[in-house]
């Protein structure tokens, strides 16, 4: 494709000039009809002085076309054109609205313009869209093989009625620069809304692998399902800082940050969460730290604690049998070595000269180290909880803490207790499995 020249302006040859065509004038516009011949362009200029242009019946391919000069309200209409790697640039200062109407392909092309509108066509491909207004309606597909951006600086629209099928959205980043995004009977797949947007507003839409992460003044959503195949492959984690209205929405799979729908969406009765993967510190926090993983936690340090006072008995009790042996005849005394408990719990059985010593140390300090965090996490967690509580009863907006109040227990959390958890398992498991390989002396009958 030839590339575009930035001085172009009364120095390309007229789209008028194409051999084969025939140019009519009508009291507004000038029609090009391509007579349903194939043309192959190069590099041609549109003039937009007197009037606004329709260019109809046939296709174009391989070139540029260049809009200009400026002229307010002036339009390019192409109706039922085919078009394959052509790119149509007007320049920034430029006003026209351009649009596409019954085109049945649209195929590796890239459209900029002030104002756009699709409609009633049937697939583009690989086409890259450009405007401060988009629209597309009643279409069925845009679709690419590798990642598209569409800006949103204005507003972009994709729409479609009640007895069309959803629109096809394939690998598009609808990427926010402060504008609106309108979504009303859509289907994406592998699709991303990031940026920064004023407003989103989705209907009657779903979304399969998509990422959701965009932030938004305002955001509302009704009829829309969102799933993915596994956690990792679809998310949903919109910063709201305005109105978040969620109607008969449904999240599947997918990984959702749900602290905004907690504090921002006041109408949760129809939004189904129940088998999303929720994936917000506090949730973490709260979940891991209290309610019925209460219970677990209090197992797990009778675990810890069992071995180590079965460990001090034997110990005490081996010493009061020594002693005892000094003052019954019929035993016969047995001299024993004395070292201090916390070796004896630290070391186990096995001495501070032998490997396995040093390892059962190093095991019991990283269940010592995992089981105080655990203690403090749990204790600070509960509270917090019963304060969120506490203003859920009084019916506040917001009542979950502010981030600061757990920010270093998430920390701690992620970089601390899971490392540990697996050493304080196998620690457990080893106390668990001394204790019961202990002798006790018993009576022969």
């Amino acid at each position: 494709m030839p590339s575009i020249t930035s001085q172009w302006f009364g120095t390309r040859t007229s789209f008028e000039t194409l051999n084969g065509v025939e140019v009519a004038e009508s009291s507004r516009d000038k029609i090009i009809d391509l007579k349903g011949q194939h043309h192959t362009l190069g590099e041609l200029h549109l003039d937009l002085e007197r009037n606004s242009y329709v260019i109809r019946n046939g296709t174009l391919e391989g070139g540029n076309i260049l809009v200009g000069p400026r002229v307010d309200a002036r339009r390019i209409t192409f109706q039922h054109v085919n078009l394959r790697e052509v790119t149509l640039r007007c320049l920034e200062e430029v006003e026209t609205e351009v649009r596409f109407t019954d085109c049945n392909g649209i195929e590796r092309c890239s459209f900029q313009a002030e104002q756009m509108l699709v409609a009633r066509c049937k697939m583009l491909e690989q086409v890259e869209l450009v405007a401060r207004r988009l629209e597309l309606e009643d279409c069925w597909a845009l679709q690419s093989d590798e990642r598209v951006v569409l800006p949103v600086s204005g507003e972009v629209r994709i729409s479609n009625r009640e007895e069309q099928p959803r629109a096809k959205l394939r690998n598009l980043d609808f990427k926010g620069a402060g504008g609106r995004l309108v979504l009303d009977r859509a289907s994406l797949r592998g699709c991303a809304i990031s940026g920064d947007l004023g407003t989103v507003l989705i209907k009657r839409s779903d979304f399969h692998d998509c990422r959701v992460v965009a932030k938004a003044q305002q955001w509302s959503e009704e009829d829309t399902t969102h799933e993915a195949e596994t956690r990792k492959t679809g998310n949903w984690a919109a910063e709201v800082s305005g109105d978040l209205k969620l109607k008969e929405v449904t999240f599947d799979t997918l990984t959702v940050d749900s602290e905004v729908i907690a504090n921002q969406c006041e109408d949760r009765s129809s939004v189904d969460i129940q088998n999303a993967f929720v994936d917000n510190e506090w949730e973490v926090l709260r979940d891991n730290y209290s309610g019925t993983l209460l219970a677990f936690h209090l197992m797990f340090l009778l675990a810890f604690i069992a071995p180590l006072l079965s460990k001090m008995g034997m110990a005490m009790g081996a010493a009061g049998l020594s002693s005892l042996a000094l003052k019954i005849p019929f035993f016969h005394a047995q001299e024993y070595d004395t070292v201090p408990v916390w070796q004896v719990l630290l070391f186990g059985f096995h001495g501070m000269k032998s490997v396995i010593g040093w390892i059962h140390a190093g095991l019991t300090m990283a269940l010592l180290v995992y089981n105080m965090g655990r203690v403090w996490l749990t204790v600070t967690i509960v509270k917090l909880r019963s304060r969120e509580e506490h203003l859920t009863m009084q019916r506040f907006r917001r009542a979950r803490p502010a981030a600061h109040k757990y920010e270093i227990k998430s920390i701690v959390h992620r970089f601390l207790m899971k490392p540990l958890f697996l050493l304080a398992i196998i620690s457990a498991l080893w106390k668990l499995w001394d204790a019961i390989q202990m002798q006790i002396p018993v009576p022969k009958v």
